[in-house]
């Protein structure tokens, strides 16, 4: 639901997309094209009693991204889908840990600390990958997590996909003018909803880790929003307004998580 933007430009690779989708790196190691993606979900959303057909939806929808049957996962247990629930950090590692070794991941992509919707089994699931990477010294593993924005960047669509392109343009100047940059970001350091200048310095790695952008195009949209529609169960009218405005259709910024 909300991923899709990462996803398509990791399965895809940014030789193999025609209509803009642009992985925006900066000072970091450039995502392998093509990669090799898994998909864990750790709960089959049964808080209404509908777990097996959600799970049937969820593997319709990866068909459509592109990930294959060999490489999808979903737990019953011990997590359940609740609202109300936060789950055990250690006990999330515990069981991510196999499926990262037995498949030689080195990246995971989660939620951030706000879980894009404050949904607290979301926001679970970056201290469970926090706890991973604390106890898996002498690996290459890495972690990233995807941005909450605020209210107001979260519904702008494919005019965030359109705000990404020009904030990439604008960061390539920047280096040349950084009297009017520095001028930019004293005046205008955040916008109301959370839209904001972009600090181009973000996409460098240091103690924060780095940032990944994936901006997608009219074709990855509607590849998403096809994927979006195997999700029969889930579609209430409200995720259609989703669908339609959520920034998630278009754009993911993903950040670091880095241990100490």
């Amino acid at each position: 639901m909300f991923f899709a933007p990462t996803l398509l430009g990791l399965i895809q690779g940014p030789s193999k997309s025609k209509d803009g989708l642009e992985h925006l790196e900066a000072n970091y190691e450039e995502v392998t094209p093509s990669a090799d993606v898994y998909s864990l979900c750790l709960s089959s959303g049964n808080s209404e009693g509908l777990g097996e057909i959600r799970k049937r939806e969820l593997g319709d929808s990866l068909d459509v991204l592109g990930i294959g049957i060999e490489r999808r996962w979903v737990l019953d247990e011990p997590f359940q889908d609740n609202i109300t629930l936060f789950w055990n950090a250690k006990l999330i590692a515990d069981h991510v840990r196999p499926y990262v070794e037995e498949n030689g991941i080195d990246v995971i992509i989660t939620f951030d600390d706000r879980g894009i919707s404050s949904h607290p089994n979301h926001i679970s699931l970056i201290h469970g990958a926090r706890e991973l990477l604390a106890n898996s010294p002498g690996n290459n593993l890495r972690a990233f997590s995807l941005k909450t924005v605020g209210i107001i960047s979260k519904y702008t669509g494919a005019g965030a996909a359109l705000f990404a392109k020009l904030e990439q343009a604008f960061c390539s100047i920047t280096p040349g003018l950084p009297l009017l940059y520095g001028l930019l970001l004293d005046v205008l350091p955040a916008l109301p909803g959370g839209l904001r200048i972009t600090d181009c310095t973000k996409y460098d790695a240091g103690e924060t880790g780095s940032s990944v952008l994936f901006v997608s195009g009219w074709k990855e949209y509607m590849t998403a929003l096809r994927a979006m529609r195997m999700h029969r169960s889930q579609l209430v009218w409200f995720r259609w307004l989703y669908v339609a405005f959520s920034r998630y259709m278009w754009v993911n910024e993903l950040n670091e998580i880095v241990v100490s």
